[in-house]
């Protein structure tokens, strides 16, 4: 159908990463993480959370960038917000 995938993930070598059109790698902790979190500060959060948090503040910049872009307002995203509820 000619889409193309983007994805943020931790891990760009895994198959998400290898089959996407673009990657982003950012940081995180997850349940897979290997010996790389040693030399990171201890967290009281659950695994997984840091990654989720970094995610959803890459996902609300795009956002605002592309709704700035293409000069839409919050009401027009809004209308299309949850369109399958």
């Amino acid at each position: 159908m000619g889409a193309r995938v983007g994805t943020l993930t931790i891990h760009p070598e895994n198959e998400i990463g290898r089959i996407a059109d673009y990657v982003v790698k950012i940081p995180g902790v997850t349940a897979k993480t290997g010996d790389e979190t040693k030399s990171r500060p201890p967290s009281i959060q659950m695994t997984g959370s840091s990654f989720e948090q970094l995610s959803w503040l890459i996902y609300d910049s795009i956002i605002i960038s592309v709704r700035d872009a293409t000069k839409q307002s919050n009401e027009d995203l809004f209308a299309r917000h949850a369109n399958l509820e």
